[in-house]
C-alpha cells in the first residue's frame, strides 16, 4: 500500500515579486512535506511536516491541498501557502537553537530534516532543475501565482524623480507615481 506524502510549497512576497520558498533534502530543493501518521488527515499532516520542516516558524491553521499526484511509491497532497519573508531568518535561528542544545530527540531530528531553505523568485523558477516530486506542484501553482505577481506589478508603486525643490533642503524629491 501506498504512502501518503502531505505538505506545501511556500511563497513569499518581496519587493513586489513572488518567490517560492524550498527546502533542501538529501541534497535536492523540495516542498516542505511528510508522511502522513496513522489517524491523521491529510491536511493536518500538511500542517504538521510544514511546521516541523520549517523548524517551527509556519503555523498554517489551514492547508488546502488542490494539488495531488502519485509516484510509484506514494500519493503527495501539496497545497501552497504564504508566509512572511521573516521566515529565513527564524527558520536560521530555530535550527541554530536546535543544533546548539545538541537535542537530538525523534521529535527534534524532524525540526532538522531540511538543512537549508532558499527563495527562488518566479521569474527564475523555471530555470532550475527540480526533482520531479517538487516539479509537479510548482507546474501545478504557477499560473495562480503569476496571477498574484502581476496583480502586485499592476498597483506597484515607482518613484520617478520630478521638478519639485524643497525650499528648506534645495533637494529634488521622489514623488510617487501609480501605474
Amino acid at each position: 500500500m501506498k504512502k501518503h506524502s502531505c505538505g506545501a510549497i511556500l511563497y513569499t512576497i518581496f519587493n513586489n515579486n513572488i518567490f517560492i520558498i524550498l527546502g533542501m533534502e538529501k541534497g535536492e530543493w523540495f516542498p516542505f512535506k511528510g508522511t502522513k501518521d496513522n489517524g491523521e488527515t491529510s491536511e493536518e499532516a500538511a500542517i504538521r511536516e510544514v511546521y516541523e520542516e520549517t523548524c517551527g516558524t509556519v503555523k498554517a491553521d489551514k492547508i488546502e491541498l488542490k494539488c495531488n499526484y502519485s509516484t510509484k511509491r506514494k500519493h503527495y497532497h501539496i497545497g501552497l501557502v504564504h508566509v512572511s519573508i521573516t521566515i529565513l531568518k527564524e527558520f536560521y535561528n530555530n535550527r541554530a537553537q536546535i543544533l546548539h542544545k545538541n537535542n537530538f530527540s525523534s521529535k527534534n531530528y524532524a525540526y532538522l530534516e531540511k538543512t537549508d531553505i532558499k527563495m527562488f523568485s518566479l521569474d527564475s523558477i523555471r530555470e532550475n532543475k527540480f526533482h520531479d516530486i517538487t516539479c509537479i506542484p510548482i507546474n501545478f501553482y504557477y499560473q495562480h501565482l503569476e496571477k498574484i505577481q502581476n496583480s502586485l506589478k499592476k498597483k506597484s508603486i515607482n518613484l520617478i524623480p520630478v521638478s519639485v525643490v524643497s525650499p528648506e533642503t534645495q533637494s529634488v524629491r521622489l514623488s510617487p507615481l501609480m501605474i
